[in-house]
């Protein structure tokens, strides 16, 4: 079955030298919703990717979503979480074009 959405963050980007990423984790909400909870959270995805496939089935037709990620690094430090960036779906829940389906333009930030 087709991914319902594909996002992508920035690359990897850790202030200690040499650092990895291994996990990620990533989350969506409705327009008028919250993370409190999403509509969808991955969960805990080991993986170095920065782009993730959101399953089909989750995400209705014709709405507009918000979505956010964070990465972890190789002593479990997990970064903040991306800038929100929303999308929308086409009227059959394929993804319509896309808006904005790049986070922060920068790397995101471990505190």
């Amino acid at each position: 079955m087709p991914a319902a959405a594909h996002l992508v963050v920035s690359a990897f980007s850790d202030p200690d030298a040499g650092d990895a990423q291994t996990a990620s984790q990533w989350r969506i909400r409705t327009e008028a919703g919250s993370y409190s909870p999403p509509v969808y959270d991955s969960g805990e995805v080991l993986s170095s990717a920065v782009e993730y496939d959101v399953p089909a089935g989750y995400l209705g037709g014709g709405a507009r979503y918000f979505w956010q990620a964070r990465l972890r690094d190789m002593h479990s430090a997990w970064s903040d979480w991306s800038e929100e960036t929303a999308f929308r779906t086409a009227a059959a829940g394929i993804l319509a074009a896309p808006q904005g389906l790049r986070a922060a333009p920068g790397p995101l930030r471990f505190g």
